[in-house]
């Protein structure tokens, strides 16, 4: 009994294992289409951006107040630009399938847009013991079940070879009556008792076979108790990891921000400088495309840091639980 119910508990666990994996792999994904969605509207205002600068030219070139190289080079931003939001639009539907793959539904539904703030809220799995994260992923308490499971088939197994005493006894009606009598009532009658006793002694332990299933049953616990062994070292190195690849993208997020702020900065300064004829087309273009640049790697570290905090939950087991509590 005890043994079919670490058995049961295994599965279960097994079960939960599943479960935290497909979460993760559907919060990876939204996460993604939510990063593609938020680019196109950067990509948008490049185009955007792009050609007010190119009507701009256009129309003092009328006036013999731009060159030909201006105008060119503003088209060639276009362009460049142009391309940019046609490969975020099709990023887009390639992490919407994504998506729709991850959660199990057809590839042809519709999404709804996405909430700002989700995936976003801070966690308290970053304030938790290794311990405490450790206990609570599914392969850890797996693990342990099957190497339960295994001490009690050893047990049974040992059990088995032991030397086996069985005693035995029987008690019955059969046959006719044992007594003679001249009545024929006495062929239909239930006077001729049967009894059997008997006993039984069986000692496998010397046997071959015995002796090959309780080293079998052995060798199983030992391989039990190293898969237990290494999957704790597993989860304890990958809660390290992830608090590591947590504090960087924290890091790198507010890097990003600060430079997207000195970047518009920069843009401001050089568009008073071309207003007062002291810069030029091309230093113009480059920073316009340098904002949006570091527009698209502020929400790729914000994105980053959201992944982040999805494998921090998920080494400690309790992501599923997080997302739909």
């Amino acid at each position: 009994r005890e043994r079919a119910r670490a058995g049961a508990q295994a599965a279960r666990h097994a079960w939960l294992l599943a479960r935290e994996e497909t979460a993760a792999a559907a919060a990876r994904a939204f996460l993604e289409w939510k990063h593609a969605l938020q680019l196109i509207g950067v990509r948008e205002e490049g185009v955007s951006d792009a050609r007010r600068l190119l009507s701009k030219y256009e129309e003092k070139a009328r006036y013999g107040l731009s060159e030909e190289s201006d105008i060119l080079q503003a088209k060639a931003s276009l362009e460049i630009q142009e391309t940019e939001l046609l490969l975020a639009r099709s990023r887009v539907e390639i992490s919407r399938h994504a998506l729709l793959a991850a959660m199990g539904r057809p590839g042809t539904d519709a999404l709804p847009p996405p909430d700002p703030a989700a995936a976003s809220r801070p966690g308290v799995f970053d304030s938790m013991s290794e311990e405490e994260a450790v206990s609570g992923r599914p392969e850890v308490a797996e693990a342990a079940r099957r190497r339960e499971r295994s001490e009690w088939e050893l047990r049974v197994t040992r059990l088995d070879t032991l030397p086996d005493l069985s005693l035995s006894a029987a008690y019955g009606f059969a046959g006719l009556d044992t007594s003679p009598s001249a009545s024929w009532r006495a062929l239909g009658g239930w006077r001729h008792p049967a009894a059997a006793v008997g006993a039984g002694l069986s000692v496998p332990f010397g046997f071959k076979r015995e002796r090959i299933d309780r080293k079998a049953a052995e060798l199983r616990l030992e391989a039990a108790r190293a898969d237990e062994e290494a999957s704790l070292r597993r989860a304890r190195l990958e809660r390290r990891n992830a608090l590591e690849t947590m504090r960087l993208a924290r890091e790198r997020a507010e890097a990003a921000r600060r430079l997207l702020e000195l970047q518009r900065r920069k843009f401001a300064a050089e568009e008073a400088n071309f207003k007062r004829g002291r810069s030029s087309t091309d230093l113009l273009l480059r920073f316009s495309q340098d904002i949006r640049q570091a527009e698209a790697e502020r929400l790729r570290a914000e994105t980053d840091e959201s992944l982040s905090r999805v494998e921090l939950a998920r080494t400690c087991g309790r992501l599923a639980s997080e997302l739909a509590p």
